[in-house]
């Protein structure tokens, strides 16, 4: 400021901040729904009600779907996960990438060791990642396992993509334990120390080997 002008204190700037401006600060959401945020943020700013109130409408319709998913996905995985029925695929990044066929692998060995004999129906969720799900890599690996590999008791197989933000599978419930888990420990020193985590949670599993 000049010399000349008269001395504004701290206070004053911080309410004119704090009233005149729409900010707001705080940690970035992850895995959140861009349908769900749209469709907020329009009846947000809508001043016309019936227009407001159409929002609102698209958005509990919206989350109905969502909730009726989940709801499904409770009745079919009704068994507790555990290393029983867990199967944890690690390898690290120096035997190989994240890309569509090493992801469309893993999942091809598990169809192979499942025992489908009284199997009618196959359903398969993931999360909508494009790299390593939501592709035609997997979409043809499933194709080609349930024509030529399956048993003749296997008619259908479903490839499920729930929408971000409302994805949460049960096997996200693993990942979380063992994430809490890695951050118990003090230190780390290699690769293996995450290997030996994870294998609390689930079968430790190789391609290839297991």
């Amino acid at each position: 400021m000049y010399s000349n002008d008269t001395a504004v204190k701290e206070s004053y700037f911080r309410k004119i901040f704090n009233t005149n401006f729409n900010v707001g600060f705080g940690k970035p959401s992850n895995d959140i729904c861009s349908t769900c945020v749209i469709l907020k943020n329009r009846a947000k700013m809508k001043k016309d009600e019936e227009k407001k109130q159409s929002f609102i409408l698209q958005l509990k319709v919206h989350k109905k779907r969502a909730k009726s998913f989940h709801q499904l996905l409770n009745r079919i995985t009704d068994d507790e996960l555990g290393i029983n029925n867990v199967r944890c695929y690690v390898w690290t990044e120096n035997e190989r990438s994240r890309r569509c066929n090493e992801i469309a692998s893993p999942i091809y060995e598990s169809l192979q060791k499942v025992d489908s004999a009284k199997i009618r129906k196959i359903r398969l969720f993931s999360d909508g990642c494009t790299g390593q799900n939501e592709n035609m890599t997997k979409v043809s690996m499933t194709e080609t396992w349930l024509v030529s590999k399956s048993l003749k008791n296997i008619t259908e197989m479903e490839l499920h993509f729930p929408v971000t933000g409302h994805s949460f599978l049960p096997a996200d419930s693993v990942f979380g334990f063992t994430e809490t888990a890695v951050r118990k420990e003090q230190e780390i020193f290699n690769p293996q120390h995450y290997i030996n985590i994870i294998g609390k949670y689930g079968k430790l599993c190789r391609i290839g080997r297991d």
